[in-house]
C-alpha cells in the first residue's frame, strides 16, 4: 500500500468513526462508506497514465511518453503499460477521463463508420 493509499484510508476510517458516531442508521452509514471508498479510490487514480500498446515499448518510448504527459498535466504520473494484440498498432494513453487514442484499430472502426455512414 502506498502512502496515498495509506492517508486515503486513514481519512475514510476518521470520517467514519465520526459518521458512526453521530449517525444511528445503518443504512446511511453504510452508504457513506461507500461513497468516501470510491472518492479514495478515485483519487488515487488521478496520478495513473495507462498506456496500452499494439507491441511492448521501450524504456525510452516509456519515459518520452510520461514526460510529455507530466508536461501536460504539470503534476507527477505513474505509468502502467499493457499489450493488446488487437489494436494492430499504435497506442492508446489515458489520464482520468483524457484519452489520446492512435490505434491502428480504433482508426479502421472509424473509416468503417464513415462509409456506412455514406
Amino acid at each position: 500500500m502506498g502512502t496515498n493509499d495509506a492517508q486515503t484510508k486513514q481519512i475514510v476510517d476518521e470520517m467514519m468513526a465520526y459518521v458512526e458516531g453521530n449517525t444511528r442508521e445503518t443504512a446511511v452509514r453504510r452508504k457513506v462508506r461507500t461513497l468516501l471508498e470510491k472518492v479514495g479510490r478515485d483519487a488515487s487514480r488521478k496520478n495513473v497514465c495507462r498506456i496500452e500498446s499494439a507491441v511492448p515499448l521501450s524504456d525510452v518510448q516509456i519515459s518520452v511518453i510520461k514526460n510529455a504527459v507530466e508536461h501536460k498535466f504539470s503534476r507527477t504520473i505513474d505509468i502502467e503499460t499493457s499489450v493488446k494484440n488487437n489494436l494492430m498498432g499504435g497506442m492508446r494513453i489515458s489520464v482520468d477521463d483524457w484519452v489520446l487514442d492512435t490505434t491502428l484499430k480504433t482508426q479502421l472502426d472509424n473509416l468503417k463508420s464513415s462509409l456506412i455512414a455514406l
